[in-house]
């Protein structure tokens, strides 16, 4: 056992004593990860409770404090779990760890607290004012109803301690509200208000948080996370008239793709209350038809109180409603000196509805854009990426998140940070680049995701093991390749990146698994001069393999895809396991759930009729130039899980995917097949891609045909049930063989079968042959050995 995986042991097997000693032994403990999970040293450290251990990893070894595991988990999340919160208190205060990070499933440390019963770590995470103990998860779950689930009494009276919160949005549906009207209006007043009855505020307290985080001259931003109107930006724009210009591109930026809420304050007082309401209603509505979803205006007249001539008062309430009811804008007349009563109840009622109706219409998160990050990210023309969240601010540093689109085109990017220098760019801007690549996969985990597999189970099946077993041999003598896919190694995700581009695959089609894995797919073989990874080579002579590896010596992927990145050029040589073990670990390498599956007694159809002809003479000769079709004993291709929105029908879920080369395919000219729907292959429907070439495969039927007299052809022999046996792929958790045949046909011989089959295009209906025949293997099971058979010939009517 080396040196690093000894200190790897010593902290997952939580011995603080050896991992001491062993840890400055270790050359580059913060690059010590298991790859499976991704589990670092410090993330066990912080699960383990070793404050001190923690410590010295993070400021003498350099470990990321804000890294994460497979699963998308922050220290703090492990940290949680384990209850520690002396190790907790040192990761958000010295560390600036967030609280409301999220892993895959949408759940913050809170929620591992909740769900392990840890009180103390649940008290000190909301005592931090940063945690929302009723946020929902991607599954609808909060803290509350995790620890009521599990039976956590003392948990539960923790969160109760904390709550008091109406109502919860999800942690990233934040409604922009945009604070807007003249000097002396009430605005301050107002924001006060709404901040003072807010649950947390997470950008500051109420104050100017410029020395906090980059904000637009101006403009006071403050998050917050209200007891009634759930989760806002509330954003303060100063009245001074020099701010109009950098008020209108802010609040165009804000808008851009999502819906907001314009609070406009008028003082009622001032002799152009009516001139000062018409100049802002023109700049909102002006920015708000920009918008991609609908926006809300609620003006505010403030100070009505201070009319003591109740004719007076009337008069100039009414010139103002005139010009409310004409834009259709919600209204409230109070007094923001005296705040309270009826009025703010009204206010409030409004607003409370004008943010539900935002969250209600968008079909994505809110408030994707913080104004205090205007100019700092150019989005890709294709919408690809979008700032939301500022997550920590530290001495001069910015960390943002981002949340990308469930269809983000797959591949590599890099990010340019655009700082525009001067007002409105007049001195130009400065551009930093990040010389590190991030690279976004499809995620089988998020329900939005066109590859999404909702049984975790198989997600660990066929996105996380690395290992599995290819079946093959005969359908009644079966043995198993033991596959290594090296999924979660550099060089397969260098390979895939590799061959996307090769390819030039483009960015809309990069957005579909269907488009990314007939990529791949052709890319695997090298068939179509495009320089793909493997070339085929099918003989029984060991000496046609010396200028390469034979494919019987093959156990993995990766030794593969080493040699062809290293020398760019195909690897010699491949069969159809070796190419179906290397195309599952391209596409689970790209985040698409797939296994290879074997297919005995399997049918090559070069004419797409959906029966395997085989032609004699008169001399009982088989003439070669017509017999193109024939049965392999066994064929492996690739199952890929994805939707199939391409298609009419219910044709999601699995998809065969051959790399093997055999036919070129109608729908490209290339050699590839797939993604074929198996649910259409049963139907007995010819879709796309190449679903008639798998449909042959596993239930063609096999037909003899004899040279009548005249020239013509009798169908002499036909057998229906050959094809098609013991269609075989590794079981879910286990080294055993699962049957998948009744996936790709009904059952042989039955009504349904037969309509699937005949449905296809020049498969009609015939009389039974001239002849039938039927053989039984007596001898021969082995690889190598002689076959010996015995065969029955039952004459039905002569042939003419």
């Amino acid at each position: 056992m080396s040196l690093e995986d000894k200190c790897w042991t010593a902290f997952d097997k939580r011995d603080h004593k050896e991992a001491v000693r062993l840890l400055p032994l270790v050359k580059e403990p913060n690059k010590i990860r298991r790859t499976f999970n991704r589990y670092s040293l410090l993330h066990l450290s912080s699960r383990n409770g070793w404050l001190d251990v923690t410590k010295d990893l993070i400021t003498k070894y350099h470990c990321d404090p804000h890294e994460r595991d497979g699963a998308d988990c922050t220290c703090l999340h492990w940290a949680a779990r384990g209850n520690h919160v002396d190790v907790m208190r040192y990761l958000i205060d010295e560390c600036h760890c967030d609280p409301m990070a999220i892993d895959l499933s949408g759940r913050t440390p809170l929620y591992l607290a909740a769900y392990w019963g840890n009180s103390a770590a649940a008290e000190y995470l909301l005592s931090t004012g940063k945690c929302d103990p009723l946020a929902k998860d991607k599954y609808g779950d909060t803290p509350f109803t995790l620890a009521k689930e599990k039976g956590h009494t003392d948990t539960l009276s923790v969160l109760k301690k904390f709550g008091g919160i109406q109502s919860s949005h999800p942690i990233d549906s934040y409604v922009n509200v945009l604070l807007v009207g003249n000097p002396g209006a009430g605005k301050s007043t107002l924001s006060h208000v709404i901040s003072d009855t807010a649950s947390f505020t997470l950008l500051g307290s109420f104050r100017n948080v410029g020395g906090v985080v980059p904000c637009t001259a101006g403009i006071i931003p403050y998050k917050l996370q209200h007891r009634t109107l759930g989760n806002i930006i509330l954003h303060d724009f100063a009245g001074h008239s020099e701010y109009y210009s950098s008020h209108s591109a802010v609040i165009e930026n804000l808008l851009q793709g999502s819906g907001g809420v314009f609070l406009i304050v008028v003082n009622i007082l001032e002799k152009e209350a009516v001139k000062q309401l018409h100049q802002w209603l023109t700049v909102v509505r002006n920015e708000a038809q920009k918008a991609l979803n609908q926006c809300h205006v609620i003006v505010i007249v403030s100070h009505v109180d201070e009319i003591s001539n109740p004719v007076e008062r009337r008069r100039r309430k009414e010139e103002i409603q005139e010009i409310i009811v004409k834009e259709r804008c919600d209204s409230v007349f109070l007094d923001c000196r005296k705040l309270g009563g009826s009025g703010v109840d009204s206010f409030f009622n409004k607003l409370c509805s004008a943010c539900e109706s935002i969250r209600s219409t968008s079909g994505r998160n809110l408030s994707l854009y913080c104004h205090m990050m205007y100019g700092l990210l150019e989005e890709r023309k294709e919408n690809i990426l979008t700032l939301s969240d500022v997550v920590s601010s530290t001495n001069g540093e910015v960390r943002y998140r981002v949340h990308t689109p469930p269809d983000v085109p797959v591949g590599s990017y890099r990010c340019h940070v655009h700082v525009p220098l001067g007002k409105n760019k007049s001195k130009g801007e400065r551009v930093w680049e990040d010389k590190k690549e991030v690279v976004f996969l499809f995620n089988p985990w998020n329900k939005d995701d066109s590859v999404y597999l909702p049984n975790e189970r198989e997600r660990n099946e066929y996105i996380n093991n690395e290992t599995g077993l290819i079946w093959a041999g005969t359908h009644d003598s079966t043995f198993t390749w033991p596959w290594n896919f090296a999924q979660f190694e550099v060089i397969s995700l260098e390979t895939v990146l590799y061959m996307l581009d090769s390819w030039r695959l483009g960015s809309d089609a990069r957005r579909s698994p269907i488009h990314v894995t007939r990529c791949l797919a052709n890319m695997v073989n090298n068939n179509d001069g495009d320089n793909g990874a493997l070339i085929g080579l099918w003989s029984s002579n060991d000496d046609d393999y010396a200028d390469g590896t034979s494919p019987t010596s093959w156990s993995g992927s990766e030794a593969i895809l080493t040699q062809y990145m290293s020398e760019k050029k195909p690897v010699r040589y491949a069969q159809c396991w070796v190419f179906g073990g290397t195309l599952t670990t391209v596409l689970r390498t790209i985040g698409i759930p797939s296994r290879p599956v074997t297919n005995f007694e399997s049918a090559h159809d070069a004419d797409f009729n959906r029966a395997i002809d085989y032609y004699f003479d008169r001399n009982d000769k088989m003439i070669e130039d017509k017999s193109n079709d024939s049965i392999w004993n066994y064929h492996v291709w690739v199952e890929a899980w994805m939707t199939r929105p391409d298609l009419d029908g219910d044709y999601g879920g699995w998809q065969a995917v051959d790399a093997t080369p055999q036919e070129l395919s109608p729908h490209s000219r290339t050699m590839v097949v797939g993604p074929a729907s198996i649910q259409a292959v049963k139907d007995g429907k010819d879709l796309k891609y190449d679903n008639e070439f798998v449909i042959a495969e596993v239930n063609a039927d096999i037909k003899y045909h004899v040279e009548k007299s005249d020239g013509s052809f009798a169908v002499v022999s036909r057998h229906e049930t050959k094809v098609g046996k013991h269609i075989s792929t590794k079981a879910v958790g286990r080294n055993s063989r699962e049957d998948v045949t009744s996936h790709y046909k009904y059952p042989e011989g039955s009504a349904s079968e037969r309509a699937a089959l005949m449905g296809g295009r020049g498969h009609e209906e015939e009389e039974k042959g001239a002849v039938s025949f039927s053989a039984k293997l007596t001898s021969g099971r082995r690889i190598g050995e002689d076959l010996t058979f015995g065969v029955t010939a039952k004459i039905n009517s002569p042939i003419s």
